[in-house]
Formats: structure tokens, sequence, C-alpha cells
């Protein structure tokens, strides 16, 4: 048997150009097995996330010792939708996002999603106007 592996490790290692580009072939002319392959990247991709709260649709990751939540998450805690908070951030009464993980996701920590909370129930209360959301945080989103 540990021939058999040893063999095999031997014939990959010659031949390892030659595999690579008939996978590439068969990756682009067979549908089944593209989605399998796309399915397993998945797979894989979903493991590497460390997310305890992956049931719940949205992701956590942790940088530098710190929590970040995704925008989905952030959407659930506030009770607006993606377009209201788009619109808010690009237009600057919500602070652009501090942190980007590597698919160019906006993260947002514990601390700023508390703030948002609080500014947009102030705003929907309607104690605070757009411009006082935008000040409050301003004044403590880097904190």
């Amino acid at each position: 048997m540990n021939t058999i592996t040893e063999y095999q490790k031997e014939y990959y290692e010659e031949n390892k150009r030659l595999i690579s580009e008939l996978r590439k072939i068969r990756y682009q002319t067979d549908a089944k097995y593209r989605e399998k392959i796309k399915s397993r990247s998945r797979q894989r991709y979903r493991k590497s996330l460390k997310s305890p709260d992956k049931k719940l649709g949205y992701t956590i990751k942790v940088m530098d010792e710190e929590t970040l939540f995704s925008v989905k998450y952030v959407l659930g805690v506030i009770g607006k939708s993606r377009d209201f908070l788009d619109v808010w951030e690009s237009t600057g009464h919500i602070p652009k996002s501090t942190y980007i993980d590597t698919r160019s996701w906006r993260l947002y920590n514990q601390h700023q999603i508390d703030l948002l909370d609080m500014a947009i129930g102030m705003y929907d209360k309607k104690e605070w106007n757009k411009e006082q959301v935008r000040e409050f945080l301003t004044a403590g989103w880097e904190e």
C-alpha cells in the first residue's frame, strides 16, 4: 500500500503540468464537474470563516483580537434595509466602515454597531435630525 502512494506522488510530480491543464479543460467543458468544484470551494471557504453564527445568515470575523460583524448583522440590529445604509453612508450621514475584509465587505465592530443603533433610533423617534446623527457618529466612530 505504501508503495502505491509513493508511486502516485512521483507520477503526480512528473505530470503535474499536464494534469493541471486537463483539469482546466474539463472545468471549462463539463458543467457537472464545474459545479462540483465550485461546491467544494464554497464548503472550504465556509469552514475557513470560523463564524459561530453561520446559521443566522451573517458573518463574524476576528481581526486583531476584535470581533467584527458583517453588514447583514448590522442591518438586523438597526432594523433598516441595505439601501438605507448604503445611501446614508454615501451621503456622509454615517461614516464609512473602518474595516474591510478581503472580499471588500464592510465590517463593523460592536462599538460602531451600538452607536448606529442609538443614533438611528433617535432619528426614528424624531429626536435628532440627520445632521445630529452625523455629528454624533463622527465624534465617536473611531473610539
